[in-house]
């Protein structure tokens, strides 16, 4: 049987699955050579060797080797399984052993990537009780709960293969394939409940009443741009505190959907399209707001470009286009605008400079008199004997 796990940890070879002892497909056996389960448990027996003297990489090698070196008449592909149910079932045992160990050094490294080796060794050996304990250490992050959903689903699919082929699995195998499946539909669960649960934050944020710290901060905001206005004598540098505080949603909001996203895609690329069709409705709805003509040519400006990230997010190309035009349309507008700030804002400054060159000349001349009046009086106490 193939099983198809990290690169390092591959563990039997071939395809034409059947045995005559195991199964009605025992045609498939027929090129093994008559002494293949006798050279099979022989090889087992190095194995075992290697295993007990501690070195159980060298002995998962070997198992390796033995799996996919059976005897054959012909250049044909040949399963481990050939051997018969006795020695599958010392094999099985074998591996079963070997793996756990590897599983747990592999733990003893602590990082997530080792984590993740480690439960590849389990699932591997079928050792459920340690797939058990490691599994919760994966699942919450994205990255370790989608590792998880495609491992188990890798070795069901192995199990169902083997049994297609024409295979009957061992009682233990058997069980596996049924605990494995509990593992998948749990973890799939756990995925979509996240989904959810970020959904539902997300939809919290933009109906709920502005916090005392949002309002704090623009608050401080708003004095800043009102001051900065009324230097320089120009209103349109007076913010819209409302489109603010959509944009700065719009941009939390954002970040809950990647979230909700990575969850989802754990599961499957299928399972995206709640979150997508959320973040399709966000900027649907900034697309409508930014329509408005009587907000400020920079504020609608502000939630096209929302609205275009919501889009992109989604990966919606005819809505994002949408949104691009009508920005596009609004573009002469905003750059006279800017333009007309930029030239106000310049001639603002030059007069602050002139005003302030004229202001230090003023207080050099000023500095200059006294010091020849003091000059004069000097003078003048030095005639009259002062």
């Amino acid at each position: 049987m193939i099983r198809v796990t990290l690169p390092q940890v591959v563990v039997a070879a071939v395809c034409l699955l059947a045995s005559p002892l195991l199964s009605a497909a025992g045609q498939y056996c027929a090129a093994m050579e008559a002494s293949g389960p006798k050279w099979f448990a022989a090889q087992l027996d190095e194995v075992q060797a290697t295993y007990q003297s501690g070195n159980s990489q060298d002995a998962y090698q070997q198992l390796r080797s033995a799996m996919m070196g059976l005897p054959r008449r012909a250049d044909v592909s040949l399963d481990a399984r050939c051997v018969g149910p006795a020695g599958w079932q010392r094999m099985y045992q074998l591996r079963r052993a070997i793996t756990q160990s590897l599983g747990q050094a592999a733990e003893k490294a602590g990082r997530l990537t080792k984590t993740q080796g480690a439960l590849d060794w389990y699932v591997t050996g079928d050792n459920q009780a340690d797939a058990r304990r490691v599994i919760p250490q994966l699942t919450p992050e994205t990255r370790g709960t989608a590792w998880v959903i495609s491992r188990l689903r890798s070795e069901i699919a192995l199990l169902d293969q083997a049994t297609a082929a024409g295979f009957e699995l061992l009682p233990e195998e058997q069980a596996a394939r049924k605990f494995w499946q509990r593992g998948l539909d749990g973890t799939i669960r756990y995925a979509r409940s996240k989904v959810a649960e970020g959904l539902q934050a997300e939809e919290g944020l933009l109906t709920r009443e502005a916090l005392d710290e949002e309002l704090k901060v623009e608050q401080d905001h708003r004095d800043r741009l009102g001051m900065a206005a009324a230097f320089f004598g120009d209103e349109s540098l007076a913010p819209d505190m409302e489109v603010q505080r959509e944009a700065n949603r719009a941009e939390a909001s954002l970040k809950m959907l990647k979230t909700a996203q990575d969850w989802a895609l754990a599961v499957g690329k299928d399972e995206t399209r709640p979150v997508n069709e959320r973040a399709v409705e966000r900027g649907d709805a900034l697309l409508a707001r930014a329509g408005d003509t009587g907000l400020g040519v920079e504020s609608r400006d502000s939630l096209y470009q929302a609205a275009e990230s919501y889009f992109k997010f989604a990966d919606n190309l005819e809505r994002l286009r949408t949104a691009e035009v009508a920005r596009e349309q609004i573009a002469p507008a905003l750059k006279a605008e800017v333009d007309q700030r930029k030239a106000k804002i310049a001639r603002q400054g030059a007069e602050m400079r002139k005003s302030a060159q004229e202001m230090k000349q003023s207080v050099d001349k000023t500095k200059a008199q006294k010091e020849s009046f003091k000059k004069e009086a000097d003078v003048l106490e030095d005639e009259l004997g002062f």
